[in-house]
């Protein structure tokens, strides 16, 4: 028969086991703008996200919405940036040399544009900034009413402006395993089996 102490180190052994799984990370998700530009062409609009969590495994997705005098092509068009490096020209009628899936990437005016990119996560010390720099033949012509965006955010009443964008940011964090104790639950074992085996020649 076994002894108390020896039964609670089973339970021990077997509570150890058993602490193996996956955990599935919290996914983060905060919007940002909307942000404007208020004079013509070669003008930057931006605006930077803090308080962004550091640690994540997942990629990162933009869900954003622009509105203004970019609708003519190459001529009237704004580059994307974050944090300072560019990630492509955005309604120049190209969509291959940027990461949203803006359809043909051929925007209108008055109506709103939205796209979605997905990229590598960025972050190193918890904050990010984006910006939208205006082609030159952007024109300070532009306004909106308050209007909830499909990519979450709401434009409020703004006239003078010629482009502005906000939108959402995402982080899916992957699944990641919970550390397995495998060589805790070994040890334990095995210094189980010694007692064991030292009480029965003792007895």
């Amino acid at each position: 028969m076994l002894k108390p102490l020896a039964k609670l180190s089973i339970v021990g052994v077997m509570t150890l086991v058993g602490w193996v799984g996956t955990a599935q990370a919290t996914v983060f998700s905060t919007t940002f703008g909307p942000v404007y530009t208020f004079a013509a062409g070669g003008v930057t609009a931006s605006t930077t996200l803090v308080g962004l969590p550091t640690a994540i495994s997942g990629d990162m997705t933009i869900d954003m919405s622009w509105h203004g005098d970019v609708d003519s092509g190459a001529s009237e068009s704004f580059v994307f940036t974050i944090d300072g490096v560019s990630i492509g020209t955005v309604c120049n009628n190209n969509a291959g040399d940027d990461p949203f899936n803006h359809p043909t990437d051929v925007c209108t005016f008055p109506a709103f544009n939205s796209g979605v990119a997905t990229i590598a996560p960025l972050l190193a010390d918890g904050a990010l900034t984006f910006a939208a720099i205006t082609s030159s033949l952007v024109n300070v012509c532009c306004t909106t009413s308050t209007s909830t965006t499909a990519s979450g955010v709401e434009f409020l009443p703004t006239s003078g402006f010629a482009m502005g964008f906000g939108g959402t940011l995402s982080f899916d964090a992957a699944a990641t395993s919970v550390p397995e104790p495998t060589t805790t639950a070994l040890l334990a074992l095995g210094l189980l089996g010694a007692g064991f085996a030292r009480k029965r020649r003792m007895y």
